[in-house]
């Protein structure tokens, strides 16, 4: 989703990265309980929005959109670490997120498919 601009301390220690979009709006994602909808963890501005997410056991496949017309897209994966996500390095292009048991140990793990770019 996004929401009106307002200066957080995560953007002051990025200051090349550009945070809003052509309405001046940031990008965030949010982790909502289902039963009432309450936050769990919302991300205060995201560099890279997120255009489409899988939810997998305790990790996020990523697709990452343009912020403004001409960025760079991109895909990854989110691991949570208690207060937060620990983010992997970008792969190039765009992807489809979904989750899988890649490795069959029960657990369903972060997985991008038709994945183009790189």
């Amino acid at each position: 989703f996004r929401r009106p601009y307002q200066q957080r301390p995560v953007h002051q220690r990025f200051p090349d990265a550009t945070w809003t979009d052509e309405q001046a709006r940031t990008a965030h994602l949010g982790v909502y309980r289902p039963e009432d909808l309450g936050p769990i963890w919302v991300a205060s501005g995201l560099a890279k929005p997120v255009a489409d997410v899988a939810v997998c056991d305790g990790t996020l496949a990523v697709s990452y959109g343009a912020l403004r017309p001409g960025d760079p897209v991109a895909s990854g994966a989110w691991t949570w670490r208690s207060r937060g996500f620990a983010v992997s390095a970008d792969l190039p292009g765009p992807a489809t997120p979904v989750c899988a048991d890649a490795n069959d140990d029960g657990v369903l793990d972060p997985v991008l498919l038709r994945r183009l770019g790189g």
